[in-house]
């Protein structure tokens, strides 16, 4: 319904921060200089209007809102409140116990003000391209995890693309939204890219499966998209030191047109066996 509405676009944040006003009333988020500003003030701003919570404060340019937070730009296509039970999974026992306390008796003391915006995350993640581009294009970079840990996107000031439906090629076996953790089959929760893991993936045909990683395309290097070896995640454990993981689903290989269950990688010059 959404993209239907919106000329086809996949939903996602676009307030560009390009210099131009928001559309917003409120003054402190009107203007943005690049998209890592502008993004997080789009996200404040759909929280304070569908709160009233006027004092919610900014955040900054190290908020990645993309992660768990895209779902904020379609609440007027589900029950149109800002707590929006089904962006939580039943078994996300830290959101779940967030949202116990009713917003009307939350206490906005100095504490707790910068952290209401927590308890409207959503238990899954949206694929970072869609809003981003596949490979570098027209002088914007990919968003890169490359060798990072799992919550770290280098961004650069300007990378905001808002994509379209129509790229997706392959709708049945791209993932669109995803768990972030296996908080069903595997214990202590494991992240998405663990082998072990198996989650809930919503796919860009809007069907919704549980799947395993370990039969999931292993994913490319956004900049460096010849390169044969996926996107490397690190995770450091105590008493077992650094390891790291392909980032499979989160970074496919191809972007929107690539293929991440029931089918090869698609090629993107990379070598083939």
């Amino acid at each position: 319904m959404y993209s239907s509405d919106q000329r086809g676009y996949i939903a996602g944040f676009s307030w560009k921060g390009d210099g131009r006003p928001a559309p917003t009333k409120y003054e402190d988020l009107r203007f943005a200089t690049g998209d890592q500003n502008s993004v997080p003030n789009q996200a404040i701003d759909i929280i304070r209007s569908k709160t009233g919570f006027d004092t919610i404060p900014p955040e900054d340019r190290t908020w990645y809102a993309h992660l768990f937070y895209t779902h904020l730009v379609f609440l007027d296509y589900l029950s149109g409140n800002a707590e929006e039970g089904v962006v939580i999974c039943p078994s996300d026992r830290t959101l779940l116990e967030r949202v116990q306390i009713p917003i009307a008796e939350l206490s906005f003391d100095k504490f707790n003000i910068g952290t209401v915006r927590l308890r409207f995350a959503s238990s899954y993640e949206t694929s970072p391209v869609t809003h981003s581009v596949d490979v570098a294009f027209g002088g914007i970079l990919p968003i890169n995890q490359h060798n990072e840990t799992a919550t770290t996107f280098n961004r650069e000031p300007t990378y905001l693309v808002n994509r379209r439906a129509a790229e997706v090629t392959f709708p049945a076996s791209k993932a669109h939204m995803f768990e972030t953790f296996d908080r069903h089959f595997a214990s202590r929760n494991p992240y998405f890219y663990r082998p072990e893991s198996r989650v809930g993936v919503l796919l860009h045909d809007a069907s919704v499966s549980m799947r395993d990683t370990k039969d999931a395309n292993p994913g490319f290097q956004p900049r460096n998209p010849t390169a044969p070896g996926p996107t490397l995640i690190r995770e450091s454990t105590a008493g077992v030191g650094v390891q790291t993981y392909p980032g499979v689903f989160r970074w496919t290989r191809g972007g929107l047109r690539g293929i991440d269950f029931g089918g090869r990688e698609i090629n993107t010059g990379q070598p083939q066996n």
